[in-house]
């Protein structure tokens, strides 16, 4: 027992000193990336906005580890759709990191492992829900652009211009994210990808917003069939914007039930911390005593199964 706590330690220490090095060398590389976009808009005069999203679009994917490299698409594209300045091996580094943070302080409190590990998977999760809340913050962002950025290419189409043209002013002229994402559509066509390819990528990048779809799909189908395109694209702006204000219609009604949630989840948690403060004997025994561990366990299983009941519950989809 001694000698797995000891290798244990040993794991979570190194893993903490890698996520530190690659949350720093992350950072840097970002900031040096921002700086080179902005010296190109800068001597471009603002025209090539969306160039360092193109080519991080570009970038390789797939987890990398000693030499070789394993394709995680699902993460790939969760990477990529936040924007993370991180590769996938950076995100492995960091959960692995967030994990030690978890068991190392349970472990020397308690010396129970279980806990510990109960507490370090737990920490664990920390990096994967802050880039679905990055994810998520970019995806209702670029949503919200895209009723503009729509009438602004049927603008450029009555103006006489092409598709392609249209997406190009389209990324000159909006704000992140969105025109990076145009730009890099266009960027992607410009060097030979197919027009359908280019906007699929796209989709994918986004899989879980319909309005996204929708907008795809739009001009996939209308390239095949053939159409008005700009009477097309009018309604479907206007569907965008419907959608947009539903949501955030449905999204203030259940305001309640999701604020209920979180305050119902932590009472717990609060009780158990401060139980722990007054009195630490009387709750240890959950660490220690067999049936605590059991307890524990089921308690921590029952506190994330009543968290997803709740917010499933107050989500609908719109």
């Amino acid at each position: 027992m001694e000698t797995a706590i000891l290798c244990a330690v040993f794991i979570a220490v190194g893993a903490m000193v890698l996520a530190v090095y690659f949350a720093v060398e992350a950072f840097l590389a970002h900031r040096r990336t921002r700086r080179l976009d902005a010296l190109i808009r800068s001597v471009d005069g603002g025209k090539d906005h969306g160039r360092a999203a193109a080519t991080n679009a570009g970038r390789p994917e797939g987890l990398v580890l000693f030499g070789r490299r394993y394709p995680v698409p699902k993460l790939t594209a969760l990477l990529r759709a936040a924007d993370a300045p991180i590769t996938e091996i950076h995100f492995v580094v960091f959960s692995l990191g967030a994990a030690a943070i978890g068991i190392l302080p349970v472990l020397f409190l308690s010396g129970a492992f279980s806990a510990a590990l109960l507490a370090g998977l737990g920490m664990s999760a920390v990096p994967l829900a802050v880039v679905w809340h990055l994810r998520n913050r970019r995806e209702n962002t670029l949503v919200r652009q895209l009723p503009e950025a729509i009438d602004m290419i049927v603008r450029s189409l009555r103006a006489g211009q092409a598709v392609d043209h249209a997406l190009r002013e389209v990324g000159r002229s909006l704000d992140a994210p969105l025109s990076d994402e145009i730009s890099a559509i266009y960027d992607e066509i410009a060097m030979g990808l197919p027009f359908d390819a280019a906007l699929r990528k796209f989709e994918n990048r986004f899989s879980r917003s319909s309005d996204v779809k929708i907008f795809c799909t739009t001009f996939i189908v209308q390239r095949e069939t053939g159409g008005n395109l700009t009477e097309i694209l009018d309604g479907l702006a206007a569907t965008v914007r419907q959608r947009f204000k539903l949501k955030m219609q449905i999204r203030a009604f259940t305001a309640e039930g999701r604020v209920s949630a979180v305050i119902i989840g932590l009472i717990p948690v609060g009780f158990a911390l401060s139980t722990y403060l007054l009195n630490p004997d009387y709750i240890s025994l959950l660490f220690v005593h067999p049936v605590g561990k059991k307890l524990l366990l089921a308690a921590f299983l029952l506190e994330g199964l009543g968290f997803y009941l709740m917010r499933r519950l107050a989500r609908i989809e719109a």
